[in-house]
């Protein structure tokens, strides 16, 4: 986590150019607002820009990796 951020680095991780991107998914009624993808040195990163606090798990799925990311809320 890095501010409204979560980053995710891949280590050794070449995308293609198609795979470059920002995607506006505040539609799709999660906490991630966008997705943006960058390709580093070594690595690709995926930024995710969220709205509010939010926990988050991953889970890897043979060539799949899923990421969940979940509002939390204070109960009082």
């Amino acid at each position: 986590e890095v501010g409204s951020r979560l980053s995710l680095s891949l280590p050794m991780v070449k995308l293609g150019d198609e795979q470059l991107f920002t995607l506006d998914v505040m539609d799709f009624g999660t906490p991630v607002t966008t997705i943006e993808t960058y390709q580093e040195e070594g690595a690709s990163r995926v930024l995710m820009s969220v709205g509010g606090r939010v926990g988050f798990q991953h889970q890897r799925d043979g060539n799949n990796l899923i990421i969940e990311v979940d509002a939390v809320t204070n109960n009082i």
